[in-house]
């Protein structure tokens, strides 16, 4: 009997595997495996936290993997294995096969960060009767190379032709970095090859500059900040007077180079990404800072934007905040992020007019950033913890905590709040009227 490839797109609920001929045969943690918390094998996910790996046991190659909005941070073919390197937390993995078919697999384990797991696979190329049984689908797209999701399974790449597809109605979603998703429903015939041709619509403007990268993305312009990377102190140094006691002891930090946003992300910016905006009614103007975000919220915004421009988008770190708003290579060690006067950078208690304000219109600091100082709290990546009195490069904060940090002070801040080396903490899901965020990007 002639051997062919069916794939099921179907709900799926716990262990479904395309006619049972891929599928987990077990998945464990390997307690004396220490790959994934090994210098030169760990992997960091774009949180800066240390990824699961998972050893995939088989000869197979030229798997597919999906584990969700978090997504797969490496893949690497070893011999009889395949290394997956993924967030922790994650609660399912998809595989998919153009010979094997399809499969969801429920995790029945937690997945912790920096352990290592194994998966063991059963695969077989599927016999299903002939060509009379299905449908055929052709998939191409303007530009091409662009991925194509069958009802949400991963499948390959345009142009892309299926020879046995089930009949009936699916949902085609066709995407590539640096243009918007393509969205269809197509319905397949027996004995019929339904076609969609999909001219894609580029999604930003990339403009490079040396000291900065202008992008537009439907009309909403936003630039970013080159941040030459340097060696500073961080915390309570001299000039920060009033400081807390969490401000301390003042540590000698390294950064790599790396881009801040001019400005707090706006309204404007985040309804262009998302499609709305969340902002309390009183603060929803265009060019006012986005708000009422959560932590969570800003992490699925940054993966949004980085998907659309190709760009690697997060929060900055709480060190990469502190020196974009000391001003960098070309401090003047200023008390608050551009000057010694609170009222000539930021809106804050004593100049506020009962909500966040418009970006840029206080001075900005050395490097030509706005707001750093007042109007909306800013989150950062990291956890929040304790300084040590310790020299650190590239630092990502604690591995774990209860509140992520928050900088910058508001415009309900008194001035001491407004320093530059003041920090805040909230739990990751708080949302406030007075909480936004700053992007920060990396070069890959």
């Amino acid at each position: 009997m002639k051997r062919i490839i069916t794939i099921l797109w179907c709900a799926i609920v716990g262990l479904v595997c395309s006619a049972q001929e891929l599928k987990v045969t077990d998945f464990y943690m390997d307690q004396s495996d220490l790959t994934a918390n090994q210098q030169g094998t760990m992997v960091l996910d774009q949180n800066g936290e240390k990824c699961a790996l998972i050893k995939i046991i088989t000869t197979g190659t030229d798997f597919r993997f999906d584990v969700g909005s978090l997504g797969v941070r490496k893949v690497e073919q070893k011999p009889g294995e395949i290394w997956l390197y993924v967030p922790f937390g994650i609660k399912k993995i998809k595989l998919n096969h153009q010979k094997f078919g399809y499969c969801e697999y429920i995790t029945k384990v937690s997945i912790e960060k920096a352990r290592t797991y194994v998966m063991k696979l059963h695969t077989k190329a599927v016999s299903e009767g002939g060509a009379e049984n299905f449908g055929q689908l052709t998939v191409n797209s303007n530009p091409e190379g662009a991925e194509v999701y069958l009802d949400g399974i991963n499948v390959g790449f345009t142009p892309y032709y299926f020879e046995y597809a089930l009949p009936g109605k699916h949902k085609v979603s066709i995407r590539k970095v640096g243009f918007f998703d393509s969205d269809s429903e197509v319905e397949i015939k027996l004995g019929e090859n339904a076609m969609l041709n999909e001219k894609m619509v580029k999604s930003c403007d990339i403009v490079r500059m040396p000291d900065r990268i202008d992008i537009t993305i439907k009309d909403v312009t936003f630039s970013m900040i080159k941040v030459e990377g340097g060696t500073f102190m961080m915390g309570a140094t001299p000039e920060q007077k009033d400081d807390k006691v969490d401000e301390k002891p003042a540590h000698s930090v390294t950064l790599s180079d790396y881009y801040i946003g001019e400005t707090e992300t706006t309204n404007a910016l985040w309804a262009a990404i998302m499609g709305n905006s969340p902002s309390h009614t009183s603060a929803n103007s265009p060019n006012i800072p986005v708000n009422t975000v959560s932590w969570d919220d800003c992490q699925k915004f940054a993966n949004r934007l980085s998907t659309l421009t190709g760009l690697q988008f997060s929060l900055p770190t709480e060190a990469q905040w502190e020196y974009a708003a000391r001003g960098g290579n070309r401090t003047k060690k200023y008390l608050y992020a551009g000057g010694n006067d609170g009222k000539d950078v930021g809106w804050f208690k004593k100049n506020f007019k009962d909500t966040l304000n418009e970006v840029k219109k206080k001075k900005p600091n050395e490097l030509g950033l706005y707001d750093m100082s007042g109007n909306a709290y800013e989150w950062c990546l990291d956890w929040y913890g304790l300084y040590k009195n310790e020299s650190v490069t590239d630092p990502v904060g604690p591995s774990s905590g209860t509140t992520k940090v928050m900088r910058s002070g508001c415009v309900g801040s008194k001035e001491r709040e407004m320093r530059v080396s003041c920090r805040s903490s909230d739990p990751p899901s708080t949302k406030y009227p007075r909480v936004g965020m700053r992007l920060a990007m990396i070069e890959q």
